[in-house]
C-alpha cells in the first residue's frame, strides 16, 4: 500500500499521511498530521511543525522554540489534510505582488498545450521580477509559439489568473536542454541559466 505523505529529514520522516480509505473516498493532499505532530500555518501559509520527533538543530547550533518553520507553503482542507503549494523561497515578487509559481504552472498545464512547463521570476528593472514561463519543446511542437496556442492560453489564463500572475514572456526550451535532476524534477537554477540563452 502507498500513501501520500509529508515530511523530511528534520522531522524524522513523515509527519502527515493520507490513508488509503481517505484517498478512495476522494480525499487529496498529504493527509492529516500524525498523532505526535501539530501543524501550524502562519498568515502567509508557511508550514510550521511541532513534534517530539523534530531534529535538535544544525550542528553546531541548537534549534530554538517548540515550532520549526519550514520553507514550504500550504493549507489544510476541510478534512484536515495538508496541501503543499510549493517552496516559500520560490515565490516571485513582481510589482510588489507575490506570485506562486506552482499556481501559474497548474493553470498553464490545464490548457493541455504543454508537455512540461516551469515558471521563474527573472530580474526586471521595472517590476523587480518578471514572471517567465519556460516550456519544453521540440521543432515539431512549440505550443507557446503558435498563434492558435497563444489564444487558447491567454483565454484560459484570463479566467484563472490575476493579470500580475500571468507570464510576461514564454521561452521555448529544447528537450536536450531541459534540466532535470536525478529525481526527475526540474532544476530551476540550471533552467534560469538556459532560458537566458534561449530567450535571447
Amino acid at each position: 500500500p502507498l500513501a501520500f505523505s509529508y515530511g523530511m529529514t528534520e522531522t524524522a520522516a513523515m509527519v502527515t499521511a493520507l490513508r488509503s480509505d481517505e484517498f478512495i473516498a476522494g480525499g487529496r493532499g498529504s493527509g492529516a498530521p500524525l498523532p505526535h505532530v501539530q501543524l501550524v500555518l502562519d498568515a502567509e501559509g508557511r508550514i510550521g511543525v511541532k513534534s517530539a520527533s523534530l531534529f535538535r538543530g544544525y550542528w553546531p547550533n541548537m534549534r530554538e522554540g517548540d515550532i520549526w518553520w519550514t520553507d514550504d507553503l500550504g493549507h489544510l482542507d476541510e478534512r484536515g489534510s495538508l496541501h503543499v503549494r510549493g517552496r516559500r523561497d520560490a515565490l516571485i515578487i513582481t510589482g510588489g505582488e507575490k506570485v506562486d509559481p506552482a499556481e501559474v504552472e497548474a493553470a498553464l498545464r490545464a490548457t493541455g498545450l504543454f508537455k512540461d512547463v516551469a515558471v521563474l521570476g527573472v530580474s526586471d528593472a521595472e517590476w523587480g521580477e518578471s514572471v517567465v514561463a519556460c516550456y519544453l519543446s521540440d521543432e515539431a511542437d512549440c505550443p507557446g509559439g503558435q498563434k492558435a496556442g497563444e489564444q487558447v492560453i491567454n483565454s484560459h489564463l484570463l479566467d484563472h489568473l490575476a493579470p500580475y500572475k500571468r507570464p510576461k514572456r514564454y521561452v521555448a526550451i529544447p528537450a536536450s536542454q531541459w534540466p532535470r535532476n536525478e529525481q526527475g524534477k526540474v532544476n530551476r537554477a540550471l533552467l534560469r541559466a538556459v532560458q537566458l540563452t534561449a530567450g535571447a
